[in-house]
């Protein structure tokens, strides 16, 4: 999360953030002759740890990169790219902490302490707008992220018994729908 690194700017909360437009954050006792001033590479780094405390920041670069990517790509062509699970993960790992299992290991997607995450991501060209979750796998909580059709990231984290209690008012399917709004109501925060 460094100038030289990032020429353009650095991701904060909810928008990206141009190096010359950079504010240090009044919530930290900076008082208002530091607002000229830009981020020095402690204050980024302190920022997005203060937003995403267990997050792997070196994951940061390329998640915008896929991100901007598949937008990119879909705006030239109308086609799109077969990432949307690799963004999926990654948001899951910059904004939960999850730390991203590795291929043949024995979790699910990833891991938050001891609980282990399935990760499931709606698409900006799904129609329905939800997903389906096996639940024979061993994992205790769902993150459900959805990339919209205008290319922006949100996501709810679900916990397993919650959706097991859906299961059971739906029949003895092994699997469970779960649509985006459905999911409000669901989630652990």
């Amino acid at each position: 999360m460094y100038h030289d690194e990032f020429p353009d700017g650095f991701w904060e909360e909810t928008n990206w953030v141009r190096w010359e437009d950079a504010r240090p954050n009044n919530q930290h006792g900076l008082t208002g002759e530091d607002e000229d001033m830009p981020l020095t590479r402690r204050e980024l780094e302190a920022s997005l740890r203060y937003l995403c405390p267990q997050a792997d920041l070196s994951l940061v670069p390329y998640y915008y990169q896929l991100l901007y990517l598949a937008r990119d790509y879909h705006l030239d062509t109308g086609r799109h790219l077969n990432v949307y699970g690799q963004i999926g993960e990654l948001h899951g790992a910059i904004t939960y902490g999850i730390r991203l299992c590795n291929i043949g290991d024995s979790c699910e997607d990833g891991c938050i302490g001891d609980e282990t995450v399935k990760i499931r991501t709606i698409t900006p060209f799904s129609q329905a707008d939800e997903i389906s979750v096996e639940l024979d796998g061993p994992f205790q909580k769902l993150l459900v992220v959805r990339i919209d059709r205008n290319f922006r990231v949100s996501s709810r984290l679900v916990s397993r018994g919650a959706l097991v209690a859906q299961k059971a008012e739906r029949g003895s399917s092994c699997v469970v729908r779960a649509r985006w709004d459905d999911t409000a109501n669901l989630c652990l925060h």
